[in-house]
């Protein structure tokens, strides 16, 4: 399989998805933080999102 990662009508990553995703990627496309982890099944590649929890004020 290859992936193609476009932004503003530009390619700016292709190849296997398990050496072309990263966080740095995702943060390039999308404009967050995420993880990213191997599924354990076949290696491919699942993006966690990081959220950021505000925290209360006491």
């Amino acid at each position: 399989d290859t992936l193609v990662a476009m932004r503003d009508g530009r390619i700016v990553a292709s190849g296997p998805p398990r050496e072309t995703v990263d966080a740095a990627l995702v943060q390039e496309l999308y404009g967050i933080e995420a993880e990213i982890l191997t599924a354990t099944s076949d290696g491919t590649p699942v993006v966690v999102p990081r959220v950021s929890v505000p925290t209360a004020v006491v």
